[in-house]
């Protein structure tokens, strides 16, 4: 999968905006593209793929090759993180770049919540594609 599969498909945009946001409710990922990099957002849930459990978004940087997968949930983190793993999977065999794993969620307590093993095994499978897992609370900001 990279920007060209995926620039024309009712459910995208790609554009060189400073700021690519995706919002739900009071949860928001912020996306500062400050070297005006081509990026593709993609809406997954309910348009890209329609069954299945699957994230909300999929950012790709189509410059660096780099895929942000972003879940916006309520407090149910370990729902989120099986979200997020399932849709890597549906892409899996398509990825060829570098693979991270963002969560915004209204709450979670960080202490205990990392030390869970599925989010353990989501970030080891993370470390293999090179990417990471960052999981914060109403916001998440962060810069390419």
């Amino acid at each position: 999968m990279n920007c060209e599969t995926v620039e024309n498909h009712e459910c995208a945009s790609c554009n060189r905006n400073q700021i690519t946001t995706a919002k739900e409710k009071r949860r928001t990922y912020r996306l500062n593209n400050k070297s005006r990099k081509r990026l593709c957002k993609v809406k997954i849930d309910g348009c890209y793929i329609k069954e299945g459990r699957k994230c909300d978004y999929l950012i790709i940087d189509c410059e660096q090759n780099d895929f942000y997968f972003i879940e916006l949930k309520g407090s149910h983190l370990l729902t989120a993180i099986e979200q997020i793993g399932q849709t890597i999977s549906y892409f899996e065999n398509n990825l060829d770049g570098t693979v991270y794993a963002r969560i915004v969620s209204s709450r979670f307590s960080a202490p205990k919540s990392y030390a869970n093993p599925k989010i353990l095994h989501l970030k080891k499978r993370l470390k293999k594609l090179g990417g990471n897992l960052i999981i914060k609370s109403e916001q998440l900001e962060e810069t390419i």
